[in-house]
């Protein structure tokens, strides 16, 4: 089964790039001990999972590199 949107959670261990076979970009979700497909790309369930709690990619970004000194 694909499902179709995602938001990180706790149990989010990672997220890996998968193509279908007609070439379209989605994401293979590892959650817990399950593994799934996400019918978006990483770096899309990644900013609506921010939008979520009202912050952006970008923002996101942005405080990452600040916390690595980047």
């Amino acid at each position: 089964m694909i499902r179709k949107n995602y938001l990180l959670n706790v149990e989010t261990v990672g997220m890996m790039e998968h193509y279908d076979s007609n070439g379209v970009e989605m994401t293979t979700v590892v959650e817990g001990e399950n593994t799934f497909h996400v019918a978006q790309p990483r770096q899309e369930i990644l900013n609506n999972t921010l939008n979520h709690f009202g912050l952006d990619l970008d923002g996101g970004l942005a405080a990452a590199k600040s916390v690595l000194g980047r």
